[in-house]
C-alpha cells in the first residue's frame, strides 16, 4: 500500500491541468498528507474524488465566472439561490462576464449585491463577492472563510486572494476545508453522500463524485 501520489498518477484525473499545476499539487501532497491525517487508502481517495470534482480536474484553482445565462439562473436563479437572480438580470450578467470574467457576476451573488449571503459570507467590501469567490483544491468562499483558512495554513489570503492561484497553496487551502468540515469520519465510513453534503451544500455532482472516489480506491489501493 502507497499513499504517495506521482505526477504519472495525477494526470489521467486532471488531464487538461497545465504541468505546473500538476507538479505543484504533488509536490504539495506529502506535507498535506502528513498534517492532515490523510494516512489510510480510503480518506485519500475520498479527499481526492472530493477536489478534483470541485477544482475541475485543477482548471479551476479560483472559481470561473465564465457562465452563460442559462447557468446564471440555473445556480443562482428563484429557487436555486438567495440570489435570486432574474431573467433579465442573467443576460446582463452573461454579457459583461465576456469581458469582467465574472466580477459583476460574482459581486452581485456573494457579494453586497446579495445582502444575506454577503453576511453569511463576511463579505463586507464593495467587491468582495469578485475577490473572495471560490478558491482552493476544495472552493472556499468568502472573505470570513479566507481569514479563518489562511490563518490555519499560515498565508495572507485576504490581503492577496490570488495566492489561492498557487496549486500547492490551493491543495493547503482545500485539506484545510476538509478537515474543518471533519470529512476524514465521513471518508472512514465511506459516505459520499454525508460528505458531499458537508462540501457542496446539496448532492451536486454525487454520482460523479462517486465514481471519482472509486477510481481513486484504486489508485490508493482501497
Amino acid at each position: 500500500m502507497s499513499l504517495t501520489l506521482t505526477d504519472v498518477q495525477l494526470r489521467p484525473y486532471w488531464p487538461r491541468a497545465t504541468d505546473a499545476i500538476i507538479a505543484g499539487t504533488v509536490a504539495a501532497w506529502p506535507a498535506v498528507q502528513a498534517k492532515y491525517a490523510f494516512n489510510t487508502p480510503l480518506r485519500c481517495a475520498h479527499f481526492w474524488g472530493q477536489i478534483t470534482w470541485e477544482c475541475n480536474g485543477g482548471l479551476e484553482l479560483r472559481e470561473s465566472g465564465h457562465y452563460s445565462a442559462a447557468q446564471i439562473i440555473k445556480t443562482f436563479g428563484p429557487g436555486h439561490h438567495s440570489a435570486a437572480v432574474t431573467d433579465s438580470e442573467a443576460a446582463d450578467l452573461a454579457a459583461k462576464a465576456k469581458t469582467d470574467g465574472g466580477r459583476a457576476l460574482f459581486n452581485r451573488v456573494y457579494g453586497l449585491g446579495n445582502p444575506k449571503k454577503a453576511k453569511e459570507l463576511g463579505n463586507t467590501g464593495a467587491d468582495d463577492g469578485w475577490l473572495f469567490r471560490g478558491a482552493g483544491a476544495l472552493n472556499t468562499t468568502g472573505r470570513e472563510s479566507f481569514a479563518r483558512v489562511g490563518k490555519a495554513i499560515g498565508q495572507d489570503l485576504v490581503g492577496n486572494p490570488d495566492l489561492a492561484n498557487d496549486p500547492g497553496i490551493s491543495l493547503w487551502m482545500g485539506a484545510e476545508e476538509y478537515s474543518e468540515l471533519n470529512c476524514q469520519v465521513l471518508a472512514d465510513a465511506d459516505d459520499t453522500g454525508k460528505e458531499t453534503l458537508k462540501i457542496n451544500g446539496g448532492d451536486n455532482g454525487l454520482p460523479q463524485r462517486r465514481a471519482l472516489i472509486a477510481r481513486w480506491m484504486v489508485t490508493f489501493g482501497a
